[in-house]
């Protein structure tokens, strides 16, 4: 009996030790309140933030302030000041605790947004490299602002526009390097002397003209059924979309794509930039001339076959390609790698002249499509 009560008084000891931490939950509510109390608050200006726990007004209360669930401040203060700026937008609440029950307390009161004017000057296009002859557009946007404000632009600390404008927009076109600068913007409400400025943008022009496209591809001979990929860019610049230019017998053939393409068939290849906005083009690229290599293979056969040759005779060197000879060609000779005409005859009269003969074959219907060169085929004239 004597243990029993001693275990009964020890567990009645635990829960009063227990139930002193016991926090109560105060019913009352409470809300939060600001001076000044206009909707829009500039940059600069003293705010005052008091936290006001209503039917509670004859209770002496510790509060607690929190900024986005981040205590501010354990001053337990019911008023909470600061000068306005762009750090301090966020979501308050508070809390409010009996001084002479530091367990009763009430909940988080609701959340009271502070939202704090700010001037934010934009650019379109928001390309990293605008050229002469783009168009730029100023924006001045006053976030968290309402209706009836004037807009004002500037260009290394001076005024760009023409006063104060209803519009928040500015365009301007870029005629040469000397457009470059420090440029901000400044919003000012209508009947008002208060101004919001923005911070400021750099802008860099480049000096020079109209940009030009350079096209670059893997390779310029692909073989019968083989492509090859052909990649345009614009000066190491974003913001365009592709224009692929293919040279055919008497027109050429265009092709809008992202900055690479893929092709099989043999031509002459120029690309230009077209930004994906404005409209506005780079210069076109230098050419880049794409081959068609078959594989049939040309042989150099002569007449007469036999094994010497004397001076003053004439040699006939007659170009085949195996395989092709229901094929339409131009024929192509070169001696020591020298080109020899442009007859374009698969036939080659020669008279008493040494040297290293070979010859290509190209498609009528076709000059981007050609074989490779054949084997050379050594010419030896006997002196008499």
């Amino acid at each position: 009996l004597v243990l029993l009560t001693e275990i009964l008084m020890k567990l009645m000891c635990v829960f009063v030790f227990v139930s002193s931490y016991l926090v109560e939950t105060v019913t009352n509510k409470h809300v939060i309140t600001r001076q000044p109390s206009w909707s829009q608050i500039f940059q600069g200006e003293e705010i005052t933030l008091t936290c006001e726990v209503q039917g509670g007004e004859k209770t002496d209360w510790w509060y607690d302030w929190r900024r986005k669930t981040q205590y501010l401040q354990q001053k337990n203060e019911k008023i909470l000041k600061f000068t306005a700026s762009q750090s301090f937008n966020e979501d308050y609440e508070c809390m409010a605790t009996r001084k002479d029950d530091i367990y009763s307390s009430t909940t988080w009161s609701e959340a009271f947004t502070v939202s704090v004017l700010r001037a934010v000057l934009k650019i379109d296009p928001v390309w990293s490299t605008l050229f002469i002859g783009e168009v730029v557009t100023l924006t001045c946007d006053i976030e968290g602002a309402e209706a009836g404000w004037e807009y004002s632009f500037n260009k290394d600390q001076q005024q760009y526009s023409p006063g104060y404008q209803t519009t928040k927009y500015y365009r301007f076109n870029i005629t040469s390097s000397n457009d470059g600068g420090e440029y901000d913007c400044v919003g000012r409400q209508k009947g008002s002397s208060e101004t919001e400025k923005s911070e400021t943008v750099h802008l860099v022009f480049p000096s020079t003209e109209k940009p030009r496209a350079t096209l670059t591809s893997g390779t310029k001979t692909i073989s019968v059924g083989g492509s090859v990929s052909l990649s345009c860019s614009v000066r190491d610049s974003d913001g365009w979309k592709y224009e692929f230019y293919r040279e055919t017998s008497n027109t050429w053939e265009t092709n809008v794509e992202d900055n690479k393409v893929k092709v099989s068939k043999g031509g002459i290849y120029r690309c230009r930039g077209e930004r994906e906005t404005s409209g506005y083009v780079s210069d076109m690229s230098d050419e880049v001339n794409i081959q068609i290599t078959f594989t049939n293979k040309p042989v150099i056969t002569r007449q007469p076959s036999w094994s010497q040759i004397f001076q003053g005779e004439e040699i006939t060197l007659t170009c085949e390609v195996q395989g092709g000879e229901k094929t339409d060609w131009r024929y192509y000779w070169r001696r020591n790698s020298v080109p020899l005409q442009q007859k374009n005859e698969k036939v080659l009269k020669v008279t008493s002249i040494n040297g290293e003969y070979d010859c290509m074959a190209t498609r009528k219907d076709d000059i981007y499509s050609s074989t490779t060169l054949s084997e050379a085929f050594t010419v030896s004239v006997l002196r008499k």
